[in-house]
C-alpha cells in the first residue's frame, strides 16, 4: 500500500501491482504464469487483485466498465494512463491459485485462445467464460 501512496505522491495518475499465487500450483501453471506476467506486466496493465488511482481520476475515467466481465482492469489501465503515469509497484499482491488447480491447461489454454482472439467481444458477455461463471470450487482436502 505504501508503494502506492509513494507513487501518487511522485505524479502517477494510477497503477498496480505484480502478482504471487498463494498455494501449490501445477508445474505447467508456474511456467505459464511467468510468461504471462512478463508479457502482462510488459505493457503496462494492472492486474485485478491490486489496482490504484485517486477519487478524481476513478472518476474522470468512468470507473470501471460495468459493461465486461472479464478484462474490467485492462481497460481501466489503459484508460488512467491516458491522464497520466501508470506505475506497477515493487511490492507483489498474493492471489489465489485456485483457478490452476482447479482448470487443466488444456482448458486454460483453450480459453486463453478463444479470449485473445474475440477481444473485446467476448468480454461483454458470460458465454464463454466458464472458467469464471461455472460455478465450480475448489474442494478442500482436510
Amino acid at each position: 500500500m505504501s508503494g502506492a501512496l509513494d507513487a501518487l505522491a511522485k505524479g502517477a495518475a494510477g497503477g498496480g501491482a505484480r502478482v504471487n499465487v498463494a498455494g501449490k500450483i501445477p508445474a505447467w501453471s508456474q511456467i505459464s504464469l511467468k510468461l504471462f506476467c512478463t508479457i502482462y506486466f510488459g505493457f503496462n496493465l494492472g492486474a485485478g487483485a491490486f489496482l490504484f488511482t485517486t477519487r478524481k481520476n476513478f472518476d474522470a475515467v468512468g470507473g470501471f466498465d460495468e459493461t465486461l466481465f472479464i478484462g474490467e482492469e485492462v481497460y481501466f489501465s489503459i484508460a488512467i494512463r491516458k491522464l497520466g503515469p501508470f506505475k506497477i509497484v515493487t511490492a507483489p499482491v498474493l492471489t489465489s491459485g485456485r483457478k490452476l488447480r482447479m482448470y487443466s491447461a488444456s482448458e486454460i489454454l483453450r480459453h486463453t485462445t478463444r479470449v485473445l482472439l474475440l477481444g473485446p467481444q467476448i468480454a461483454r458477455s458470460r458465454d464463454g467464460l466458464e472458467i469464471w461463471y461455472d460455478g465450480r470450487r475448489e474442494t478442500r482436502s482436510t
